[in-house]
């Protein structure tokens, strides 16, 4: 996986240099919630360019069953939606309004998630997307959201 980010990459993320996911981009001096939550991971798909999120489940990831939490699938699902409308929003500047999950299947603690998502509609301030999540193919968990962008000055 390798794409040049639209519109230059937002300075809340950097290259992964080594490792599985080389190439990729994920969140670096940014002490917020979803770095705390993740890694998470960002890239473009080589056939369509498609906007393209991953996450490796690790053990403080899990629930008490031995599988990814909810609350960590849908922390990871947020971060897909915000990355599935950079082509609409390079810099991610929108809050999200709404998420709606449907857990599918279990995530594997030591797996590999990745979601591709997609932009249902982007009007003048709403964003409505949706994606799929799924460990080595299978499906995880089938999702929607609606982001909102946030005002420019000028704008209200």
């Amino acid at each position: 996986m390798m794409g040049d980010w639209p519109g230059g990459m937002p300075p809340f993320l950097a290259r992964v240099e080594g490792g599985e996911f080389e190439g990729w981009y994920t969140l670096v001096d940014a002490p917020n919630f979803a770095q705390f939550a993740g890694p998470f991971y960002f890239s473009f798909d080589e056939e369509d360019n498609a906007p393209v999120a991953a996450m490796a489940l690790a053990a403080h990831h899990q629930n008490l069953g031995g599988t990814g939490h909810g609350g960590a699938l849908m922390t990871f699902v947020d971060m897909a939606a915000f990355h599935t409308i950079t082509p609409e929003v390079p810099d991610w500047k929108a809050v999200t309004v709404g998420v709606s999950c449907d857990f599918v299947g279990a995530g594997p603690i030591g797996g590999v998630l990745r979601c591709k998502g997609e932009i249902l509609r982007a009007g003048g301030r709403s964003l409505f997307t949706r994606g799929l999540v799924t460990a080595a193919g299978a499906p995880v968990l089938n999702w929607s959201a609606h982001l909102m962008r946030m005002p420019t000055k000028g704008r209200g």
